[in-house]
């Protein structure tokens, strides 16, 4: 029986320190995948079109855990993975990037492949988006609306550069109905963000029925509830309204 006992001993003492060490890197790998696919997880903001609520450089954390049970709202801070038609960075990535990138993909952890954006929506499925009312506002269904977290936005005079003047202010664009699986966002830097509205001010486009970029529900990552680098700019972004 002792025999027996010491050979059991023998056998758990003889596993490799390597397989140890391999078998828990493992576990904590999955278990961080697992947190950031369905629980949250972080992405690095690489403009600043959300300034100032968001800064070039800033981590923010995004919840997972609404997953397919995420309503989107006007107001709503989101992350979505950027489609061909939103994608304006041509460069490829080096083959170490490209690397890393894949292991994001497979684990969820760090950087990946998808080419992620951070704006504010201020227009979900059937609603109408305009711009302008008479003093500059943004129109939502008929109804202009507060938007205090705006910075720098296109300059507008009432009666000298507004909608009805030429050449008119760029913050302007026609009623555009936001399709029923798509969402309508904007940058809170206004004057410098590449959104929905982007093609929609230049003269080249503004009369186009198709000059609108929509964000499917689909590609939504997430809805940004914190920012968590810098120490600066620690701070909790609630769900909030953007109505009157």
């Amino acid at each position: 029986m002792r025999k027996k006992r010491k050979n059991m001993k023998s056998q758990r003492r003889s596993w490799p320190l390597w397989a140890s060490a391999s078998t828990g890197l493992l576990v904590v790998l999955l278990a961080l995948s697992l947190f950031q696919a369905f629980i949250a997880k972080q992405y690095a903001v690489s403009s600043g079109s959300m300034e100032t609520t968001l800064a070039t450089g800033d981590r923010v954390v995004v919840n997972r855990q609404l997953g397919t049970n995420y309503v989107p709202t006007a107001g709503d801070i989101i992350v979505f993975g950027a489609t061909e038609d939103w994608n304006e960075q041509s460069k490829s990535p080096s083959r170490l990037r490209g690397l890393i990138n894949t292991f994001g993909d497979l684990t969820g952890i760090g950087p990946s492949s998808t080419n992620a954006v951070v704006k504010r929506i201020v227009g979900v499925g059937g609603d109408y988006v305009e711009c302008c009312s008479s003093d500059g506002r943004l129109i939502r269904n008929s109804q202009p609306i507060d938007e205090t977290y705006i910075y720098e936005d296109y300059p507008f005079v009432p009666g000298a550069l507004d909608c009805t003047t030429t050449p008119r202010s760029l913050r302007c664009f026609e009623s555009i109905m936001v399709p029923s699986d798509s969402v309508f966002v904007l940058g809170d830097h206004r004057s410098i963000s590449s959104d929905s509205a982007y093609r929609c001010r230049d003269s080249l486009h503004s009369s186009r029925s198709d000059c609108a970029r929509f964000v499917r529900e689909n590609d939504i990552k997430g809805r940004v509830f914190a920012t968590i680098w810098p120490p600066g700019h620690l701070g909790i972004h609630s769900q909030i309204s953007s109505e009157k």
